[in-house]
């Protein structure tokens, strides 16, 4: 099975590949499950988008949101890719980083598909709050990353995908 790496780039002029500390991921794909986790952080980073590693290790930094040029990396992408913040006392915020087909999730099932990842965790009696990731956006350590989709329909495949930290030069 192949893999997919989850890189965190958390310092400014690093010139390896791996920019910081990383969370692995195998590339996801099921048509039976609402949600998978994808991994977690182990230190807070201020977030750009994905970037994607070719095959001779250039970095390329898409946008979030930027489902379009996904696909021109190497990615493949179905359902909505969600960080999931720590729990703070009775607060769950999810960000939305990307989504495959906006029309196809409701601010409803957005909001089960959060209740659902909250259940994985064993998080009860919390409020949700379902918004966009803003770019630049510093998000917690422990911050967990999910694919999750009401169709059942969940797909991440591609070269070394990583979260791309503003921090890190491209």
């Amino acid at each position: 099975m192949k893999k997919l790496v989850l890189l965190i780039a958390t310092s400014a002029g690093m010139a390896s590949l791996v920019h910081a500390a990383d969370v692995e991921l195998c590339q996801q794909q099921s048509a039976d499950v609402y949600n998978l986790r994808l991994g977690q952080t182990e230190q807070s980073i201020s977030v750009d988008g994905l970037s994607v590693l070719d095959e001779s290790g250039v970095r390329n930094v898409i946008s979030l949101g930027d489902t379009s040029n996904l696909p021109a990396n190497g990615v493949q992408l179905s359902g909505v890719l969600f960080a999931i913040l720590p729990e703070n006392g009775n607060q769950v915020t999810a960000l939305i980083m990307y989504q495959s087909d906006p029309s196809a999730e409701t601010a409803d099932t957005l909001n089960q598909l959060v209740q659902d990842i909250m259940a994985h965790n064993g998080w009860t009696d919390t409020d949700v709050q379902v918004r966009a990731m803003n770019p630049g956006e510093t998000i917690p350590e422990g911050t967990q990353f999910w694919l999750g989709s009401s169709t059942q329909a969940l797909t991440l495949n591609g070269p070394a995908v990583c979260v791309a930290d503003s921090a890190v030069n491209p």
